[in-house]
């Protein structure tokens, strides 16, 4: 530091790292702070399109029952809530990349960009971490349901209420 000083003369010089290393810091935080909600509502996610599928299954057990006995088999069932979890989870996706883009990129820079400096770009990273998390919990949802109904006689899943 001294040296520098010495070559710098009659010229300012300022030492600035422990003002970027607190900006650092506080960057850290923030994003800490941020994933950490992010997670919160990733699991949310999953326990919401669990849930919603499981009770779709239930509030049709009826009409399930009907098709079993008519010759549905147990894989055609399983195919058909399914498909009803991947409608869920493509529109879902859908509309949560559109308006999540926005709100990030609106964040991002009104926010963290002026004070942190940076530029927008799109999180393909966390949009691929967000497409895995509601595949699989796409799977684990329709997982649960067709059990149930496959080791349910057939029988047993018209007369149920």
């Amino acid at each position: 530091m001294e040296t520098i000083q010495a070559i710098a003369g009659e010229n300012a010089f300022v030492d600035r790292r422990e003002d970027d290393q607190t900006s650092n810091s506080s960057f850290w935080v923030f994003r800490i702070a941020a994933y950490g909600f992010l997670a919160v509502i990733a699991l949310i996610t999953v326990f919401n399109i669990m849930n919603n599928i499981s009770m779709s299954v239930s509030a049709r057990m009826k009409q399930y029952g009907a098709m079993r006995a008519v010759g549905m088999s147990a894989e055609q069932m399983t195919r058909m809530i399914a498909a009803e979890a991947v409608t869920y989870a493509v529109c879902g996706l859908a509309l949560g990349y559109i308006a999540g883009l926005y709100l990030h990129r609106l964040f991002m820079v009104k926010v963290v960009f002026t004070h942190f400096g940076g530029s927008w770009k799109v999180p393909f990273d966390a949009l691929a971490v967000i497409t895995i998390i509601v595949s699989l919990s796409c799977v684990a949802a329709v997982y649960a349901p067709a059990r149930r109904i496959r080791e349910m006689a057939i029988t047993e899943t018209i007369n149920e209420l």
